[in-house]
């Protein structure tokens, strides 16, 4: 009898987190299109250098940013996004540690890269611009050329390099890092999926 390319127990589980992650990602995106499109980019689209209106020096000064600053008014948000983050893949790799101890199993290789495995899709698919790319399908809108908000975020400070401008985000930078992000993930899975055949388990692996 042939054995299945991915057996049911780390397939179901892999299925099952990357559903999980998706389902979050998606919300956070939700979010990240009303909270982006209704204040944070309007307030940055309306407070360019020059203006020195109420709203945009009262926005400078409670961020502590230059009288002339711009794109820098999205700064608080976006590192509020890189905290959603961290913080769901903590409280993910979290959960399945927990689910392990309950369980009684121990804490062997397979289960402890599963573990790392829970914390790593939700985190890869925020550093690596997943919610970005997104963002823009769900808004229905090009991808800009250039996108400087981006410079700071995950592992822009790295790939933004990548494009003709080395020192800003543009297109093909975001959609070489998603590509790379997604590639990863694979990798992780196909990790998984042997070291669950390598320890020859028979049921599921909690």
């Amino acid at each position: 009898m042939s054995q299945s390319l991915i057996p049911f127990p780390i397939g179901a589980e892999l299925t099952g987190l990357l559903f999980i992650t998706v389902t979050i990602s998606s919300l956070i995106v939700v979010t990240d299109i009303i909270l982006h499109r209704d204040y944070v980019g309007t307030a940055i689209e309306i407070c360019r250098p020059q203006n020195q209106e109420l709203l945009c020096t009262v926005l400078r000064e409670r961020l502590f940013l230059p009288f002339d600053a711009q794109i820098e008014i999205g700064n608080s948000y976006w590192k509020l996004l890189q905290i959603q983050a961290f913080t769901l893949a903590f409280v993910f790799a979290g959960f399945r540690a927990l689910m392990v101890k309950l369980s009684r199993h121990p804490f062997d290789p397979l289960r402890i890269f599963v573990i790392f495995l829970w914390g790593a899709v939700p985190l890869i698919l925020f550093t690596f611009g997943t919610v970005d790319v997104f963002y823009y399908i769900a808004v229905g809108e090009d991808i800009p050329d250039q996108l400087e908000w981006l410079n700071h975020v995950g592992l822009f400070e790295q790939t933004r390099t990548l494009g003709v401008d080395p020192v800003n985000v543009e297109r093909n930078d975001l959609l070489i890092t998603f590509s790379l992000g997604i590639v990863l993930i694979i990798l992780l899975f196909y990790i998984a999926t042997v070291m669950y055949k390598e320890a020859r388990l028979t049921k599921t692996m909690v």
